[in-house]
């Protein structure tokens, strides 16, 4: 089993599932997170070794673990023991949470664009159905190592000129020539 260099297992390191990446830090963008997921397939399809690209440059993974935003405290609206029923304290004080969370996330949302706007942040394109990356990657492996026909790798639900173009696009990402 292959390892990496200091996070053990190849097969054992998970990528984050990351909708943005901080832009200076991965100077070499999705690239080496694609090539990761190139190996990782690999690995997985125990392809030998031998057959798998060879990259001169080290990858960079990013770190595990999260990176949070404070959120301001939630101070629910004084209840009138008097005059407020439960009932309606709650539907006051969950508008005003709904309305808290709302303000909180649209902060959020700006501080988002303004990162990706001034080169911090760098939005990561996602496929609408995830599960199907782990089969396109499959797909540039067998093409790549083993020079598999795209006709050979068809489905009634893909096409060869569908898996030929999804391959051509994992294989640019991560830089490897066929």
């Amino acid at each position: 089993m292959a390892r990496l260099s200091s996070e053990g297992e190849l097969l054992d390191y998970e990528l984050p599932d990351y909708r943005y990446y901080p832009t200076k830090i991965f100077s070499s963008g999705m690239r080496d997170w694609a090539r990761f997921r190139f190996l990782q397939t690999c690995e997985r399809l125990k392809i030998p070794q031998d057959r798998w690209p060879k990259f001169k440059e080290a990858i960079t993974l990013p770190p595990k673990g999260v990176h949070p935003k404070k959120i301001p405290s939630f101070i629910a609206p004084p209840m009138d023991l008097l005059r407020d029923s439960p009932s309606e304290w709650r539907k006051k004080a969950e508008a005003e949470f709904r309305k808290h969370c709302d303000e909180f996330l649209n902060r959020v949302d700006q501080d988002i664009k303004d990162l990706i706007a001034s080169g911090i942040l760098t939005k990561i394109d996602r496929p609408k159905n995830p599960a199907s990356t782990n089969l396109r990657y499959e797909w540039a492996a067998k093409r790549y190592c083993y020079n598999e026909p795209y006709k050979k790798m068809a489905t009634g639900e893909h096409t060869p000129e569908k898996i030929r173009k999804a391959v051509a696009a994992i294989l640019a990402e991560s830089e490897i020539t066929e």
